[in-house]
Order: C-alpha cells, then sequence, then structure tokens
C-alpha cells in the first residue's frame, strides 16, 4: 500500500513538471506584423520585409500579400530592426521594435518614391498591437468587432470569402 502510494505521488509530480515545461514552451514568443504603404496609403505588394535580431543572430524575410501585410509569427523576445524594400521605392527602416512575450508587435511603413539604394530610418518607439477579445463570426470567418466598425456586412463577407486570411491571430 505504502509502495502504491509513493509510486501515485511520483507519477503526479511527474506529471506536473510535464505540464509546466509545456506551458513555459508554449508562450515565449512574440510577433511583429504591419502594413506596408505608399505615401499615398496604397498598399505595396510584393515588397521585401526582412526583420533582423543583430544579438540573438536571427534574420527572416518576407514579402507583402495584396494587401501589403506581412508578418513574422513566433519571433523570440528581443529587439528588432524592420528594414522594406521595393523597386521603385527608397528603402526604409524600423529599429528597436520590441518583441515581447505573448504579444505583437505592429510596425507599419510608409514608402518614399525613390532609389532603393537611399534609405529612410523611422526611429520612433513602434507600439504594441492590441488585438480585440471578443470576436464574432460571418458565415464561419472570425471578424474582430472592432474590424466590422468601419466595413459594411457584405464587404466583410466578400473578405471572408477571397481566401486571404485577414486576421492571422484570430
Amino acid at each position: 500500500m505504502n509502495r502504491l502510494r509513493s509510486f501515485a505521488i511520483l507519477c503526479a509530480a511527474f506529471a506536473l513538471v510535464c505540464v509546466g515545461v509545456r506551458a513555459q514552451n508554449a508562450i515565449s514568443t512574440g510577433s511583429i506584423s504591419g502594413q506596408v504603404t505608399d505615401t499615398s496609403g496604397g498598399a505595396v505588394v510584393g515588397a521585401t520585409v526582412t526583420a533582423v535580431n543583430e544579438a540573438a543572430g536571427v534574420k527572416l524575410t518576407t514579402k507583402t500579400n495584396g494587401t501589403g501585410f506581412y508578418s513574422f509569427p513566433s519571433l523570440g523576445v528581443g529587439a528588432y530592426d524592420i528594414s522594406v524594400s521595393q523597386t521603385g521605392f527608397k528603402t526604409a527602416i524600423a529599429n528597436g521594435v520590441l518583441v515581447q512575450v505573448g504579444q505583437n508587435a505592429a510596425a507599419n511603413v510608409a514608402l518614399q518614391v525613390g532609389q532603393i539604394a537611399e534609405s529612410v530610418t523611422v526611429t520612433a518607439e513602434v507600439p504594441l498591437l492590441r488585438l480585440p477579445r471578443k470576436i464574432k463570426r460571418i458565415d464561419g470567418n472570425a471578424v474582430s468587432a472592432k474590424a466590422r466598425t468601419g466595413i459594411k456586412r457584405m464587404e466583410a463577407e466578400r473578405l471572408g470569402r477571397s481566401g486571404v486570411n485577414h486576421f492571422p491571430d484570430v
């Protein structure tokens, strides 16, 4: 009986350690996302976006989608330099975009017309993007309550059917 009790306690302790390790690994990253536009506010499609964390030796590259949106999910915590380039525009650089655990840092960039060899450096602090907690569904697609306020139902339904995930964190 005493051995059975010891075995049960040992199993419970092991289970707690496993759950604790899994929970620690579950949320140990953050993300950076944003939209790339030109100076008139139009989306820049196909721009090359690079995130660099010198301290960690990380360099990731992606392209903007059809609405100028880009995302770097699951980044390690730290400061990243974001550079955006596209033919016909000056390269834009946002220094020190801070990634925190479980948070999404928004780094929207406006490209200026010019040669790619020229660059514009943005040194302002980038605020964290706060995602709304309340989610409603239209035809099975998640649409946040705040996102719905500025668009009509038909527009939301059209966006949901386009095949592009406009709400990647939802």
